[in-house]
C-alpha cells in the first residue's frame, strides 16, 4: 500500500494506492482517492514481456442511491408522482403516473428530463392506461417524455422505463 500523489497513469490526483501482485506476470492495482469516496481498478499482464499491458483505469461502483426528482411537466398534464433518476452507471429510471387528456393513436408530449438524463436515440416502450387499456410511452434525444393510447378518452398514463443515458 502506498501514498501517492497523482502517481504515473494515476487516476486521482491524491491517496493511496494498493498494489497486488498475482502469480507469474499479472498485476492489479487500486487507487483510492483521498479527497472524495470513490475509488478505481486496473490489471496488467505480461509484465515480464517486452510491453507489459495495462488496461484502463474502471471506477468502482458504491452503491450510492440515485436522486430522485419529479419530472418536469407540460402545461395540463398533473403528476401523480412521477419522478426520473439516474444510477451511478448512467441508467435512467422514469416512473409513475400522470394525469392529462390522452387522444387515440396520437402522441402527447406530458414532461421532459434535462440534459444528462436523456437517451441518444428515441427509445419506445409499451405503457398502460386509464381501465387496462395499453399504448405506448417514450423519450427522445431532445428530452421529451411522450404517451401514445390506442384507444381514445383516456385520463391516466402510468409509465415505467429504463434506458442508458446518451
Amino acid at each position: 500500500m502506498y501514498r501517492v500523489q497523482k502517481p504515473k497513469n494515476g487516476v486521482y490526483d491524491y491517496g493511496q494506492l494498493l498494489v497486488v501482485h498475482g502469480y507469474g506476470d499479472t498485476i492489479a492495482q487500486v487507487c483510492f482517492d483521498y479527497a472524495a469516496n470513490r475509488c478505481a481498478v486496473r490489471c496488467a499482464r505480461g509484465l515480464y514481456g517486452a510491453s507489459p499491458k495495462w488496461e484502463d483505469w474502471t471506477a468502482i461502483a458504491l452503491c450510492a442511491v440515485p436522486e430522485v426528482h419529479e419530472l418536469p411537466l407540460v402545461d395540463n398534464i398533473t403528476s401523480n408522482n412521477i419522478v426520473y433518476y439516474k444510477s451511478q452507471e448512467g441508467i435512467v429510471t422514469i416512473v409513475g403516473s400522470v394525469a392529462g387528456d390522452f387522444p387515440a393513436s396520437q402522441s402527447t408530449v406530458i414532461g421532459n428530463v434535462p440534459e444528462g438524463f436523456r437517451p441518444a436515440y428515441m427509445i419506445e416502450v409499451p405503457a398502460a392506461f386509464t381501465m387496462g387499456a395499453t399504448g405506448n410511452a417514450s423519450v427522445d434525444a431532445s428530452g421529451h417524455v411522450s404517451v401514445a393510447p390506442y384507444l381514445g378518452g383516456l385520463r391516466y398514463a402510468y409509465v415505467a422505463f429504463s434506458y442508458p443515458t446518451g
